[in-house]
Order: C-alpha cells, then structure tokens, then sequence
C-alpha cells in the first residue's frame, strides 16, 4: 500500500489511525466491532477507558472517555453544574 494509498484509508475509517496511535503508546486496545476501538490505558491518577465510534454516515468520529473518579461530597454538585454546562456546549453532549 501506499502513502497516498494509506492516507485515503483513514480518511475513510479513522479508527485505523486510533489503532496505530493505540500501537506506538503500547496500549492495550480492541475493536469492539466495525466502527469502534475501545482502548484502556494507565493514567497517574486512574485508569482511562476510551471507546472511538467512526459514524461514517455523518463522517464524525465519537469518543467517550469513561473513568473512575473520586470527588469530595462538599463539591459533587460543583462538579455535576461544571459537567452540564460543559455537555451544553458540546455537538453531541
């Protein structure tokens, strides 16, 4: 295959790129189907689980990243308020 080749691919499914990306940070990853790779990987503070959904028909690539995180109950509604206005502003939120 070719550069040029290769680089039409990804355009086509980026989730080809994401595995690549994936591979040279050696994390572990999966594809969970035809148009998405879920990959785990080790944070400093947790672990991260990120899934890729290529949406070919809207040519959108979707990713949600889930986590385990640890907030104070003083600031859990701080931080619920923060994560709506931030969803408010996002395409698909």
């Amino acid at each position: 295959m070719s550069l040029l080749e290769g680089i039409i691919d990804s355009r086509n499914n980026p989730l080809a790129v994401v595995e690549d990306i994936a591979a040279d940070n050696n994390w572990s990853f999966e594809r969970s189907g035809e148009d998405e790779v879920t990959i785990v990987s080790k944070g400093d503070w947790t672990d991260y689980q990120l899934s890729f959904t290529w949406m070919s028909e809207i040519e959108a690539l979707h990713l949600a990243c889930a986590f385990d995180m640890k907030i104070p109950l003083a600031r859990r509604a701080e931080v619920q308020r923060l994560i709506a206005a931030i969803n408010e502003q996002l395409w698909v939120g």
